[in-house]
């Protein structure tokens, strides 16, 4: 299976990037295609366009996107945006909290209940 994280990248601290090393590895020690963008996007860009176009890529080419420790960055609230605009399921390991307020939050909740409904959720081990 194709999977695409959404994960803090630039607000990530030492434990996220354990974290998202462990379950990254684990996914791809089970035979999967992992697109991590600390790792495979080209973060050396400095306007940020070639990480998007490369992002992009990797969420149409997904057949899942799992979020990793949901903080609402710009950056993640895009990946979110995209693999809606793509129609991907979509899996959160860790979910957010409910907010009373509209929230990406509250969205990205409302997402994974949807991909569930449809049978969509088939990832072991995360």
């Amino acid at each position: 299976m194709r999977i695409y994280i959404i994960c803090p990248v630039r607000k990530a601290n030492a434990e996220d990037i354990v974290e998202q090393k462990r379950v990254v590895g684990r996914l791809r020690v089970d035979g999967h295609a992992v697109y991590w963008p600390p790792e495979d996007a080209p973060q050396e860009d400095p306007t940020g366009l070639a990480i998007v176009e490369s992002e992009c890529e990797a969420i149409r080419d997904a057949d899942i996107v799992c979020v990793l420790q949901w903080r609402e960055t710009q950056g993640q609230v895009f990946d979110l945006g995209m693999a809606v605009a793509l129609g991907k399921p979509i899996l959160v390991v860790k979910p957010p909290e409910t907010t009373e307020h509209k929230s990406y939050a509250n969205v990205l909740l409302l997402l994974v209940a949807r991909s569930r409904a449809q049978g969509k959720l088939e990832l072991a081990g995360v």
